[in-house]
């Protein structure tokens, strides 16, 4: 009966340093990716996302259009 609870015991307090690791682990990547962003990055993760939106645009469709008839004149 006592190595029983012992062993729930046990199981427990493995089972609280696990959960603190993992939000310990979670909280030390969200700051190391602001680190990264203020730091390293700066504008760079913006400027992609601006520039994967531009394949949706009115503009983009109309120089892939003609970027496609010249390809065809020239045969390549």
């Amino acid at each position: 009966a006592v190595s029983r609870t012992v062993g729930e015991g046990a199981g427990r307090i493995e089972a609280y340093f696990r959960r603190m690791h993992a939000q310990l682990t979670a909280r030390r990547l969200e700051w190391l990716l602001e680190r990264l962003s203020a730091h390293v990055w700066g504008d760079l993760m913006a400027e992609l996302n601006r520039g994967a939106a531009v394949t949706g645009g009115d503009a983009w469709q109309e120089v892939s259009a003609c970027l496609a008839a010249l390809e065809a004149a020239i045969g390549d």
